[in-house]
């Protein structure tokens, strides 16, 4: 896959595009392999989020590209603000190569929302939030007593350490997804999971990344969001 350039564990623009040579060496090397599994199977649809390496296969391939993806919310939504902040710059060039991919490469995107849409074009429709069917909402305890820390999901995800420092409140557990380390009382520690549904149910609080997943998720189920 692709990835941001990091200098002193922050995102840097500039290492981003000085890596451009090893995208363009990863998207060939990915168009290979993707073709080698289109041209063997007799797929009804193809199925994408921003993967940069199909458009070589575009005007080669009758199958039907749909993406998941919602760079459009983001770009309607900086158009509000008016005037940008020169800090997000770089990263709101980034946003609008992935706006401009899925407005040229994929034949329908669905764009993902949970506040006010967009308006619908040809090519962009807009869904709701996609959560798993698993999840249950549970009426909320008056007093929190499970503490649910998920801050691995994206590859500059926040430190969990500060967790070890914080002074013990009786009755209340912190459980920590994604990472490992060594558990105590009141910490617990679960590693790399695909199925979180019954920690994030029976979580009374959850501090999380700013993913698009886990905000949907947390919202749909009414929990308090702390947000790294």
């Amino acid at each position: 896959s692709f990835f941001y350039g990091v200098k002193n564990n922050n995102l840097s623009i500039l290492r981003t595009f000085l890596a451009i040579p090893i995208f363009v060496r990863r998207m060939i090397r990915n168009a290979y392999n993707l073709y080698s599994i289109l041209k063997d199977n007799n797929y009804r649809c193809i199925v994408i989020d921003s993967e940069y390496s199909i458009t070589f296969l575009k005007p080669f391939i009758r199958t039907p590209i749909i993406a998941i993806n919602n760079a459009d919310l983001i770009i309607c939504e900086v158009k509000r603000l008016g005037s940008v902040p020169p800090n997000i710059w770089p990263q709101l060039l980034i946003e609008n190569m992935d706006f401009w991919f899925h407005q040229v490469i994929p034949d329908l995107v669905l764009s993902p929302v949970f506040l006010e849409a967009p308006r619908d074009t040809k090519k962009i429709k807009h869904i709701g939030s996609i959560i798993r069917n698993t999840l249950k909402f549970e009426s909320h305890k008056a007093e929190p007593n499970n503490i649910l820390v998920m801050l691995s999901g994206s590859q500059f995800h926040g430190s969990h350490t500060f967790l070890h420092k914080l002074e013990r409140i009786p009755e209340i557990d912190i459980h920590v997804l994604g990472e490992s380390d060594v558990p105590s009382e009141h910490l617990h520690y679960y590693g790399k999971s695909f199925d979180q549904t019954r920690l994030l149910v029976q979580a009374d609080i959850m501090i999380i990344n700013g993913g698009f997943s886990a905000v949907s998720e947390a919202l749909i189920l009414r929990k308090p969001v702390i947000i790294i």
